[in-house]
């Protein structure tokens, strides 16, 4: 232990700073194993996503998709997966606002398989295909905070061309309507 203590002594401020961050949400994953867990994420059926969650979370979420009729929605739309919600031509909006709920509650919780980047993707996916198929806003992020994720994430590497298409339209729809849609409730 004192090998340990005079070790971390020696450690200048920054290196200290830089080791206590990697407990944090860091994600040290390489785009090749960050694309295989968003591409994971969206072909999974949606019921299998939540038993990936931790218990306490997926129940809350079961909860969230019951008051959204999530499953009804699903099986009149013919939807399995975020995946084919995120590409569908016209995904009811319930889907989209429980897609929404289900990435931001991973991120909060921080404990899930997939890092926060896939959940990121999933996100801000659903505010662009709201936003593209529907017309319509699913949460209260504004048009600059929209605009600023698109990009973001539209320039990453590891996203799939699908999700790269879909922010670069929803990019382009922002540019010429203004955004102008019906903003959500929640």
């Amino acid at each position: 232990m004192n090998d340990f203590r005079a070790t971390v002594s020696k450690l200048d401020t920054a290196s200290l700073v830089k080791l206590f961050e990697l407990g944090r949400d860091t994600d040290l994953r390489s785009p090749e194993a960050t694309q295989e867990a968003l591409e994971h994420l969206l072909s999974l059926p949606i019921e299998y996503a939540l038993n990936q969650l931790p218990r306490e979370l997926a129940e809350k979420l079961r909860r969230r998709a019951v008051a959204l009729d999530v499953a009804s929605r699903a099986g009149k739309a013919g939807i399995n997966t975020f995946g084919e919600l995120l590409t569908h031509s016209h995904p009811p909006l319930e889907m989209l606002k429980f897609a929404k709920d289900f990435a931001k509650a991973a991120i909060a919780n921080g404990k899930t398989i997939w890092p926060r980047s896939v959940c990121d993707v999933l996100n801000y996916a659903s505010y662009a295909a709201a936003l593209l198929r529907r017309g319509d806003r699913i949460g209260t992020l504004t048009e600059a905070d929209l605009r600023t994720g698109f990009q973001k994430l539209a320039a990453r590497p590891w996203v799939t061309t699908e999700m790269k298409v879909l922010f670069e339209q929803a990019v382009g729809q922002l540019a010429t309507v203004g955004g102008a849609t019906k903003p959500a409730e929640s």
